[in-house]
């Protein structure tokens, strides 16, 4: 994430302060074994794929993960 979302937000600062957190950012377009991989270092409760034009193709690339798909617009409630 860019940390200018932060810096902008204070409700976004908050929550980071609040629950354990760190940034990542990456650029450009990674391999489906790296994202596998790197999903699976980090052990997150959820998934929601961004950045995607099939976003439930991550559904099947990880079958045992909490894969959740946000459409366009549609908030979603932490």
């Amino acid at each position: 994430m860019w940390t200018g979302y932060i810096e902008e937000n204070l409700a976004l600062k908050e929550l980071l302060d609040t629950y354990p957190s760190y940034i990542c950012h990456a650029s450009g377009h990674v391999s489906k074994d790296d994202l596998v991989q790197f999903i699976e270092m980090v052990d997150p409760d959820i998934v929601i794929p961004v950045h995607t034009d099939i976003p439930e193709k991550l559904k099947r690339i990880l079958p045992n993960r909490n894969v959740y798909v946000v459409n366009d617009k549609e908030p979603f409630i932490i």
